[in-house]
């Protein structure tokens, strides 16, 4: 979603936007585990029933709390920079969490703007195969003519509260792979500010594009 921060929607955002779609509890009952998803799908159902009846910054500004607490941003970003972190200082390490956060918020708020008919139903907790637990999530499409897809939200405990660390698509795509290997590719190319920079133009270049 990074590599090339002026272009339109790469892989990852177009699945990132599948994964973040609201789902409905159905049967299952919401546990401490899920309460973050519950209440994160709950805020994408609203905004995408408003569809164009709400501005951009209407949309990032409901959105940028709950995806705040239910994704363990600081994590993805400190997992992509690797052992380089610690060399950072704290303003770096702000500076670099501020950005990732407003370009996830960015993006979902820019694509997360009309409602279709999708059904989605939280089939209940697994465990992946390195133990963590994780909320199995089935997205059933608005038109029945398009295939169903599972989600799983990779939970971690944060203190008293538990964050998605990732997302992974019928069990085989991970988001969070796929956007840490080209963070890492940036930081790699441009350095500290460079990755910074390029965060910014892209949520600059995703405000500019949903406000027009």
């Amino acid at each position: 979603m990074l590599k090339s921060v002026s272009s339109r929607r790469t892989v990852f955002g177009l699945l990132l936007a599948a994964a973040l779609l609201g789902t409905t509890s159905g049967a299952y009952g919401a546990s401490a585990l899920s309460t973050p998803i519950e209440e994160l799908n709950a805020r994408f159902l609203q905004v995408m029933k408003a569809g164009k009846t709400m501005q951009f910054q209407e949309r990032y500004a409901a959105l940028a709390p709950t995806i705040a607490h239910a994704f363990d941003l600081p994590f993805l970003m400190q997992s992509a920079i690797g052992p380089h972190w610690a060399l950072l200082t704290a303003e770096q390490r702000t500076a670099l969490i501020d950005a990732f956060q407003q370009y996830a918020v960015s993006l979902c708020a820019a694509y997360f703007d009309d409602y279709s008919g999708q059904r989605f139903e939280i089939l209940g907790e697994i465990k992946t195969s390195s133990g963590d637990p994780s909320i199995l999530v089935k997205i059933l499409p608005g038109d029945a003519t398009d295939d169903a897809h599972t989600l799983s939200y990779v939970m971690r405990q944060v203190g008293s509260e538990w964050k998605a660390m990732d997302v992974v698509m019928d069990r085989q795509i991970s988001l969070a792979a796929l956007a840490l290997d080209q963070i890492r590719a940036l930081h790699s190319n441009y350095g500290d500010a460079g990755l910074l920079a390029r965060l910014q133009q892209t949520t600059t270049g995703l405000s500019r594009r949903a406000s027009r």
